[in-house]
C-alpha cells in the first residue's frame, strides 16, 4: 500500500513539474503572457488541473483544433444564455480579474470581483483575444457594443455598526452555479474591524412589458 502511496505522489508532483515547464516554455516562446498565466491560474482554482491541462493543449499548442476557439473549459449550452459557457473569469478591457455573465443573448454583465463592483452591463459582445483563447500574443478580451451601465470608478462598501458607516475591505470568495447551470452567485466577504459579513450576489435579468430590467 506504501508503495502505490507513493507511486501516486510521484505521478502527481511528476505532472505537476511537467506542467509548470511547459508554461515557463510558453511564456519564454511568447505562446502566453502573464496575464493569460494568471487566468490559468483562476481556471485551475475554479475547475482544477484538468481544465488548465485542456486549454494549454488546444489553444496554445493546437491540440485538437475543432474546440480550440472555446475562450473557457466546460462548455454547457445554458437554455436562455447568450454563450457557453455563460459565467466565465477572465481579463476584460484592460482589468484584470473580471467576471462576466452572459446573462441573455448579446447581453452581458462584468463585475470587478477585486472589490466586488459592477464594472459594466452591455449589449452587443466579447472579442475573445489572446494566447489562451485565438493564439495570439498581447491582445485581451475587449467588450464592444452599448454599455447600459459603466463603472470606471469602482463600488465603495460600508458596514452600518451601531450608526456608524465603517469603510470595508472586500475578500472574494469565488462563484458557482445552482440546479444544471442555470443560474449562478458571486460569494464574498466584508470585513471592518472586528466586524464580517459574507453576501452573495446573483445576477439575473428579467423582462418587463418587452423592456429588460
Amino acid at each position: 500500500m506504501k508503495k502505490l502511496a507513493y507511486a501516486i505522489a510521484f505521478t502527481i508532483t511528476g505532472l505537476f513539474l511537467l506542467l509548470a515547464l511547459v508554461i515557463v516554455f510558453a511564456l519564454e516562446t511568447g505562446r502566453m503572457s502573464r496575464s493569460d498565466l494568471a487566468f490559468l491560474v483562476d481556471l485551475g482554482q475554479r475547475d482544477g488541473i484538468g481544465a488548465v491541462i485542456q486549454i494549454i493543449r488546444t489553444e496554445l499548442y493546437g491540440v485538437d483544433e475543432s474546440i480550440a476557439a472555446d475562450p473557457s473549459y466546460g462548455r454547457v449550452q445554458v437554455p436562455g444564455r447568450g454563450h457557453a459557457p455563460w459565467v466565465i473569469r477572465t481579463n476584460l478591457d484592460g482589468r484584470p480579474r473580471m467576471l462576466l455573465f452572459a446573462l441573455a443573448p448579446d447581453l452581458w454583465a462584468a463585475w470587478d470581483v477585486a472589490g466586488q463592483s459592477l464594472y459594466q452591463v452591455w449589449q452587443g459582445e466579447v472579442l475573445f483575444e489572446g494566447a489562451a483563447y485565438n493564439h495570439q500574443h498581447g491582445p485581451q478580451p475587449v467588450s464592444r457594443g452599448d454599455w447600459y451601465v459603466r463603472d470606471d470608478a469602482g463600488a465603495r462598501w460600508f458596514i452600518l455598526a451601531a450608526g456608524e458607516e465603517l469603510p470595508a475591505g472586500v475578500e472574494y470568495l469565488g462563484h458557482e452555479y445552482g440546479p444544471d447551470r442555470a443560474t449562478a452567485r458571486m460569494r464574498f466577504r466584508l470585513r471592518a474591524g472586528e466586524h464580517r459579513l459574507q453576501l452573495t450576489e446573483e445576477p439575473e435579468v428579467e423582462e418587463r412589458e418587452g423592456a429588460a430590467t
